[in-house]
């Protein structure tokens, strides 16, 4: 019984540990702090209004698979 008492410990700590961690994550969100950043922090605006050759690649193949 004594070694059961003793194993529980482990559980305990890792369930204290997730509860922690769920009310920091709550905080921050109520906060207004997101787990991404903001689009702007991310990506450069000049950046945004060009198309990248992966996507124009990606757009010519659509294309040509309907015609």
């Amino acid at each position: 019984m004594n070694t059961l008492r003793w194993m529980r410990v482990g559980g305990d700590t890792a369930f204290a540990a997730g509860a922690v961690l769920l009310v920091l994550f709550v905080a921050g969100l109520a906060t207004g702090h997101g787990v991404r950043r903001p689009r702007e922090l991310v990506m450069p605006a000049d950046s945004r209004s060009r198309k990248s050759p992966r996507s124009r690649a990606a757009l010519a193949l659509r294309k040509s698979a309907t015609a």
